[in-house]
């Protein structure tokens, strides 16, 4: 772990060399605004076709045409609103607080045993504002080489990116972004608002695109006309399938408080793992990550309930600062002591996070 942080026995590479490969990373990062432009031509060409070819072409109607097109802007500006709102914010940088100091690189290379490198992390630890309760596998804290931080809790590092996100979800092509702690609202809200817009335009288009298909090869209305109006229907009620699907998962993540890593991983901690850690109930679950204000709910407004490097946990037995129906040691020697210092640190903190959520519960419950 130290020796891969302070970069010792890693090859250097001549200048040529990494001026290659910053050009082919040039180059990957323009190939994936690739998905973006996809959507954002299909999304336009929805517009142009529900907008010209349905409404002003098709609807005879003055008073149904206006119905139709204030329901549709009213959902497209939502959806847009929501995807350019996942595409460009960040999904969250761990603080500079947790960047490991060039001094504490430098100690760790000189470690000449693994005991020590975890008393001297475990040490560097208790000075952070809040001691990561999450663990590696082996019970070690977690670190990234590439960032040479020490993670804060459900921090993952994107490969993609190339940088620690925190509480990462999953990176995701169609946005060309991560999503994580500071853009998962406006995710969940663009998945939300997706599907919604495709259904409505898929249903209002409905009786056309029957009327259009019963005609068949003839030319009482024009050809272009009449594939716009019909493969509009057909490319709505395509995505609404996918779409709506992926709403569901990250709705039943969301009221779980987990992430798509945790779901497949749990996440582990000093006392073992436990996929039920950070679950609050769905409501507390649900004001996590959409706030408390139910003006809020629906717009994609960074509303979320923290900071993105601690979160409380459901069960937590204080006297030995391990998660309930998690694996609890029998004994202490002197390094679970250290452990367990830091897990009084951090049961404080989630303490701190429960009525945070209690209030913001509270709060919300007044709200008409």
């Amino acid at each position: 772990m130290a020796r891969g942080a302070s970069g010792r026995g890693s090859p250097q590479r001549s200048a040529p060399v990494k001026a290659c490969i910053a050009v082919c990373w040039c180059i990957a990062d323009l190939c994936r605004w690739i998905p973006v432009l996809f959507i954002g031509a299909i999304v336009g060409w929805s517009y142009y076709a529900y907008v010209v070819e349905l409404c002003f072409h098709a609807v005879q109607d003055a008073l149904v045409r206006c119905v139709f097109l204030l329901c549709f802007h009213v959902l497209f500006v939502l959806f847009v609103w929501s995807y350019a709102a996942t595409i460009f914010t960040n999904a969250g940088l761990p603080s500079k607080k947790y960047q490991m100091p060039s001094e504490l690189l430098t100690e760790l290379g000189k470690c000449k045993s693994e005991a020590e490198e975890k008393l001297l992390m475990r040490k560097y630890a208790q000075r952070l504002p809040r001691a990561p309760a999450c663990r590696q596998e082996n019970g070690d804290l977690r670190t990234c080489k590439p960032c040479a931080i020490l993670k804060p809790d459900r921090c993952h590092h994107c490969s993609i990116c190339r940088q620690c996100v925190l509480k990462m979800d999953h990176h995701c092509p169609w946005v060309n972004n991560c999503v994580g702690y500071a853009n998962y609202k406006f995710f969940v809200l663009f998945l939300f608002y997706a599907s919604t817009y495709c259904l409505y335009v898929g249903l209002t288009d409905l009786n056309f695109f029957l009327q259009y298909w019963k005609l068949g090869g003839s030319e009482e209305v024009g050809m272009s006309h009449r594939l716009q109006v019909i493969f509009l229907a057909l490319v709505a009620f395509m995505f609404v399938l996918g779409v709506a699907g992926l709403l569901g998962y990250h709705i039943y993540l969301l009221l779980r408080n987990k992430s798509t890593i945790e779901s497949f991983r749990a996440p582990v901690f000093a006392t073992g793992s436990d996929g039920r850690a950070f679950n609050l109930g769905w409501r507390n679950n649900f004001i996590q990550v959409f706030g408390p204000s139910k003006l809020l709910w629906l717009l994609p407004v960074f509303s979320s309930v923290g900071d993105g490097h601690s979160f409380p946990c459901s069960q937590v037995e204080p006297e030995h600062g391990a998660l309930l129906g998690g694996f609890i040691s029998g004994s202490l020697d002197s390094t679970h002591e250290t452990d367990d210092e830091d897990y009084r640190n951090n049961v404080q903190l989630q303490n701190g996070h429960l009525n945070q959520l209690a209030a913001a519960s509270a709060f919300q419950s007044q709200i008409v």
